[in-house]
């Protein structure tokens, strides 16, 4: 967004993306070397242009495209400016050093061109076009062959225009769009087919269980990014940073449903049931969970009822808090020297306030315990390590808010380690760390929190 100051409204910069650009006509006006490249540029996408020497020399029909090359950049730009008055689509014909189109001018397949201007200059539009470019999944090429050959099929079934594009963007932001991206051609057909003989009916929504991560946004997987871009309501627990829920769209519909100890803002058998009605409303679900849904993330369940159902559902993994809290700590799980396996177990006390671990099955040489959720029932998983024939002087860490702005990690040994953490006055979310890898942390910490006020969590 650009700033503004009192009276001085900037232009906002504009991304200008055309599709089917084999079609129509495309002219570039001017001699200069930037109209040869765009000109061998549109010949290398499959696409003829016309090659004029001056805008006047434009005739009908209106090009679909025009690009101009005079050599006089600012007589070249408000021309441009005078073309778009018009109607007529027109950039200035520059190009990079890199081989591909630069600012004004952008191909990624012979379907598909994209056109940048931006105020800043080129570096800007590079920045913009590079951006763009990295957005797009890796096999839409496939995706965009797929909607080419169903087109016609689609115009004849759907004659009117607006019901024709609710059907495709239903489509393409759905799980169709990825089956063909993933080869899976054949279940999309028949997915396409159905849907054009039963207009009438009610479509079916799809649930997408999806692992948020540990905390930091940037550890978020690319399909969870795309899988939240395309969400109409977000069902999203506590351990989910703020930065997350934004990727989804402004029109999206958010649900808390978080969990804190000892208390649920919703029961988790009214989760599964808002999941089985949003998705009956033919919408697409996002349920995002911190972490990995699969680990201590009652994902299992979730799907469960889906599957009863007969609901459409895809589990995407996240990276679990004990992988990413130990990297950002400094902390290796496993080391050749220090520890050959790792076990990841949950401290969290049952209701009448006992713990349900394997103490005996936990306490092995050359291995790395991970505690979730283990910082209120921290002195009971201490005797029980020690009581079942782990050394007091085991190193030992707790990471609280891990790969967050707001990270702190404090390491001692099992015997001072309760002690510790009081004087820290740590609270959830803690990760608690166990075994001779902590002592790596030391000389392996490499994080710096930037530090923030107010919580991190959602809400």
């Amino acid at each position: 967004m650009s700033a503004e100051s009192p009276g001085n409204r900037q232009p906002v910069p504009t991304l200008t993306v055309r599709l089917d650009a084999g079609a129509g006509r495309y002219v570039v006006v001017g001699d200069a070397p930037a109209a040869i490249d765009a000109v061998t540029s549109l010949a290398d996408a499959g696409i003829a242009a016309e090659r004029l020497s001056s805008v006047e020399e434009i005739t009908k029909p209106v090009p679909a495209l025009v690009l101009l090359a005079t050599g006089d950049e600012a007589a070249d730009t408000r021309t441009a400016a005078s073309l778009r008055q018009q109607g007529i689509p027109a950039h200035l014909a520059e190009v990079s050093g890199a081989g591909h189109p630069g600012p004004g001018l952008g191909f990624e397949a012979a379907e598909s061109m994209i056109a940048v201007t931006a105020r800043g200059g080129r570096a800007i539009q590079e920045d913009i076009w590079r951006r763009f470019a990295r957005a797009l999944p890796p096999n839409y090429a496939r995706l965009q062959a797929w909607v080419s050959r169903h087109r016609a099929a689609v115009d004849r079934e759907i004659p009117g225009l607006e019901a024709r594009q609710r059907f495709w963007r239903d489509l393409l932001e759905g799980w169709v769009a990825e089956a063909v991206m993933a080869g899976q051609d054949a279940d999309a057909d028949e997915d396409l087919a159905h849907r054009l003989i039963s207009l009438d009916a009610a479509v079916t929504g799809c649930v997408y269980l999806v692992g948020a991560g540990p905390g930091d946004p940037d550890l978020l997987t690319l399909r969870a990014q795309r899988v939240l871009q395309m969400a109409d309501v977000v069902l999203y627990d506590r351990l989910v940073a703020p930065g997350v829920l934004d990727l989804a769209p402004p029109e999206a519909e958010h649900v808390y449903v978080g969990k804190r100890r000892q208390h649920h803002a919703v029961p988790q058998e009214t989760i599964n049931q808002m999941l089985v009605r949003f998705a009956g409303e033919g919408r697409k679900v996002v349920r995002l969970k911190g972490g990995d849904p699969f680990i201590f993330g009652r994902g299992g369940e979730e799907i469960d009822q889906l599957m009863e159902r007969g609901i459409r559902f895809e589990v995407v993994p996240g990276v679990t808090a004990a992988s990413g809290c130990a990297a950002y700590a400094g902390i290796p799980l496993t080391h050749r020297d220090h520890a050959q396996s790792c076990v990841f177990t949950t401290g969290h006390r049952r209701g009448d306030g006992s713990l349900q671990i394997d103490f005996e099955g936990l306490v092995r040489p050359a291995q790395t315990i991970v505690f979730y959720m283990g910082l209120t029932g921290l002195r009971a998983l201490v005797e029980g390590l020690i009581a079942h024939g782990l050394s007091p002087q085991t190193p030992a860490a707790l990471v609280q808010q891990g790969t967050t702005r707001n990270q702190r990690v404090v390491s001692g040994e099992l015997d001072n380690l309760e002690r510790l953490a009081g004087e820290a006055r740590l609270r959830a979310p803690t990760l608690v760390i166990v075994g001779e890898v902590v002592r790596l942390r030391e000389r392996l910490g490499w994080f710096q929190p930037r530090g923030g006020e107010g919580a991190f969590w959602a809400e």
